[in-house]
């Protein structure tokens, strides 16, 4: 398996970024202690949709947009709110794959903490992240919570 690239080099590559902002925004991200993405994101050098997509293809997860979306009622019962609020994610649809449960979690960041973690909690044994747009999570969140 090869070695996963590193965010800034992808955006680099992919002309989303020049070397400069690059340079900034880990100087920065040094400096403060936040993530990369967020730091870019702060900087304004990165739109938001344009940062979930380029997560999404650097952790091989899928985007997941929800302004049109209804979460399942099954999906929303698979984990505990005590579960989704440790892992940040919010459980958005429940899909059976090589004949197993699959729980696809939308989360803010699918690279900061594994959605394994979940599996103990739910009947379903796999668990799948998903990528979305911050802005998107306030909103679905409160879904989540008034279950």
């Amino acid at each position: 398996m090869p070695p996963k690239r590193r965010l800034g080099e992808i955006l680099v590559e992919a002309g989303m970024i020049d070397d400069f902002q690059l340079r900034s925004a880990l100087s920065d991200q040094k400096r403060w202690g936040r993530p990369l993405g967020v730091t870019l994101l702060k900087l304004g050098f990165l739109e938001e949709d344009e940062m979930v997509r380029v997560l999404s293809r650097q952790l091989d997860v899928p985007i997941v947009d929800l302004r049109s979306k209804r979460i399942a009622p099954e999906a929303l019962s698979a984990i505990s709110i005590q579960v989704a609020e440790k892992l940040r994610c919010i459980p958005l649809f429940k899909k059976i794959e090589s004949g197993r449960d699959v729980l696809y979690l939308g989360m803010e960041d699918p690279a900061a903490k594994t959605p394994a973690a979940a599996a103990p909690t739910m009947p379903s044994p796999m668990a799948v992240p998903a990528s979305w747009p911050r802005y998107q999570v306030s909103r679905t969140a409160g879904t989540f919570s008034a279950m």
